[in-house]
């Protein structure tokens, strides 16, 4: 069956997986919204295109703290004024996230602070698509190896 999105009571729950394509209908779907328990919340897009999501959407999609696959892809979350929300920050919101994809954004650097979150968190699966050819791949994998060995990392 297919809704539209002034269909949908007032009164939803969600749980389990989440994909989102159309980035446009995030919030008003979120407005139907009274609970939210997602295990996966996945972000479908065209590889070369950012897409952006709001933080106080992204806040209340990851509210149950229970989040353990997030694949942002090209997805950035941004402020109320256009700001983009460092990946350190979106971590906080995740604490017991197991995976963690994203393409490499060049306005959100994998800053030491990020790499240290990671280290610390119960990550055990970590991917980033997309390096730019001068990406010190080398430095980058034996920094975190050094502090969470087992952590398998895609790049």
């Amino acid at each position: 069956m297919n809704y539209r999105i002034e269909e949908l009571p007032n009164n939803l729950g969600i749980c389990g997986t989440l994909f989102i394509q159309e980035k446009d209908l995030v919030s008003q779907f979120i407005s139907k919204c009274v609970v939210c328990d997602l295990k996966d919340l996945i972000f479908i897009n065209d590889w070369w295109k950012t897409r952006k999501i709001s933080y106080a959407d992204f806040k209340f999609l990851t509210s149950s703290g229970r989040l353990e696959k997030l694949i942002l892809g090209t997805t950035i979350v941004t402020s109320n004024n256009g700001e983009i929300i460092p990946y350190e920050s979106l971590l906080d919101h995740t604490p017991t996230l197991r995976y963690l994809f994203l393409n490499y954004n060049q306005y959100l650097k994998l800053s030491q602070k990020f790499i240290e979150k990671i280290c610390a968190s119960n990550l055990e699966e970590f991917g980033v698509y997309r390096l730019p050819k001068n990406f010190e791949t080398e430095a980058f994998l034996t920094n975190i190896a050094k502090k969470k060995p087992n952590l398998r990392v895609l790049l």
